[in-house]
């Protein structure tokens, strides 16, 4: 590493991000540092290291960024929800959010969750909403399926269970949504109905969150298509599931 590079580092010590190169000689060269902020402890840092598979630790440098833009009070014991609960996390990195529909596979949960959050944060910023409603929308992304690690984490059942996990969420965020509540009512009432299971006779209160149930939305048929195809000739451009047919374009 350079010292040039070194120096860009903000602080003296914490945990950085770093992109290496092998040279000509085969020396693996820092070409780039980048710091990590420490929104969680290093304890669930090591866990995290330990429990990804190599391909999925850029997935979670990108939840960390999304634990980033959280910036409001009344928000913060979401993000401090990890520090408290390191079993919730375990089971939320190693879980897959279904049995066989979407990212039905393990750390499928973590992944669904994350491409939700990015989602539903970057349409809300560019529609323009408020910063707490851009932030909840976030949250309600990384949350919206924290109810499926309960048979794990309360439980010690490791494989998957079906059920109302919507109704779970509320169970194992009773505590920062008390705080909110006594902060900020209707941003309690906001992010309730986004963590509520989804009825279709029911329009949304918020237009963030039909922003919110559209990265859901997006998220699962995404996977659905990618796992669908998976493995088959580049030039495969329809697959039949069941009575429907999928089509993609290809290269």
């Amino acid at each position: 590493m350079t010292s040039a590079l070194a120096n860009t580092f903000p602080t003296e010590e914490g945990l950085a991000e770093i992109k290496l190169e092998m040279n000509k000689q085969g020396y693996f060269i820092a070409t780039n540092l980048c710091f990590i902020a420490p929104v969680i402890n290093y304890e669930l840092y090591a866990k995290a290291i330990a429990l990804l598979d190599k391909g999925r630790l850029p997935l979670f440098s990108r939840f960390v960024r999304l634990l980033e833009q959280v910036t409001a009070r009344e928000l913060m014991p979401f993000i401090e929800f990890w520090n408290s609960h390191p079993e919730h996390f375990e089971a939320y990195l190693i879980m897959p959010a279904s049995y066989r529909d979407h990212h039905a596979y393990r750390h499928g949960l973590f992944q669904h969750s994350v491409e939700v959050a990015e989602l539903a944060y970057s349409n809300a910023i560019n529609l323009r909403h408020s910063s707490i409603e851009c932030q909840i929308a976030l949250l309600a992304g990384l949350f919206h399926d924290i109810g499926k690690v309960y048979s794990q984490s309360e439980a010690n059942i490791e494989t998957y269970q079906t059920g109302a996990h919507e109704c779970l969420n509320f169970s194992l965020l009773a505590e920062p949504l008390k705080f909110l509540a006594a902060q900020d009512w209707d941003a309690h009432r906001m992010f309730s109905s986004m963590l509520a299971p989804y009825q279709q006779y029911r329009s949304e209160q918020y237009a963030v969150e039909s922003i919110f149930r559209f990265a859901d939305h997006a998220s699962c048929s995404s996977n659905r298509t990618h796992v669908l195809f998976s493995g088959k000739p580049a030039h495969f451009s329809f697959l039949k599931n069941g009575d429907k047919m999928i089509r993609r374009l290809t290269n």
